[in-house]
């Protein structure tokens, strides 16, 4: 099922109310909108889930851009092995849409962005090929080693730095919406990254 609601009218702090997360108040920040799929007695883990129809029905929702955890950002495919990482970028090839999914693509795609502070993703060749997505910008930390950050580089890939030891997202939040025109996002993720709608907000992968 969806996870959606009505943004509450005035509240005094951030906070979720029927999946969505307002942020009144504090208008800089981008909206932001939990999207997952729940059981009827309120988990997302631990049952047989549809993808095709979590993702399709996911992708009628339009947002500016994508906040997927690093865990949910392995399903791209492998890490690269060290030989591939020296080799020089290839050119990006969308792989194919699945059946029925031609018209989820809209314009502009929207901005992937993935929080990978501890430089745990190598697979960004991968990611580089699905066609859902525009750019994508990875949220790292003061503490990312600069190795990763001149891996991302060599892969195309941006990086927004936000928090000292670990990513903080109401830092990274106002700096996308500045910086990519990010008004509105949905995720795509776990539990964990998902309880961000709530403050404090700090990061450092996984979902």
């Amino acid at each position: 099922m969806l996870v959606g609601g009505s943004t509450p009218r005035a509240p005094r702090r951030p906070r979720s109310v029927g999946g969505r997360c307002d942020h009144a108040g504090m208008s800089e920040r981008p909206h932001l909108t939990i999207y997952n799929e729940i059981s009827l007695d309120g988990k997302i883990t631990g049952f047989d889930g549809d993808g095709v129809r979590y993702y399709a029905r996911g992708f009628r929702w339009h947002s500016d851009a994508i906040l997927m955890g690093s865990t949910t950002a392995t399903a791209f495919g492998p890490n690269e092995s060290d030989d591939e990482q020296r080799r020089e970028l290839p050119a990006r090839e969308l792989v194919g849409l699945p059946p029925g999914f031609e018209d989820l693509v809209y314009e502009p795609r929207p901005v992937l962005v993935v929080p990978d502070s501890g430089g745990r993703l190598r697979n960004w060749t991968h990611a580089r090929s699905q066609p859902w997505y525009g750019r994508i910008v990875v949220l790292v930390s003061e503490r990312t080693p600069t190795e990763y950050l001149d891996h991302l580089d060599r892969r195309g890939i941006e990086h927004l730095t936000a928090g000292e030891e670990r990513v903080d997202l109401r830092r990274a939040l106002p700096d996308l919406g500045r910086r990519y025109a990010v008004r509105s996002i949905r995720t795509d993720a776990g539990g964990a990254l998902n309880g961000a709608c709530s403050p404090p907000v700090w990061w450092t992968g996984s979902r």
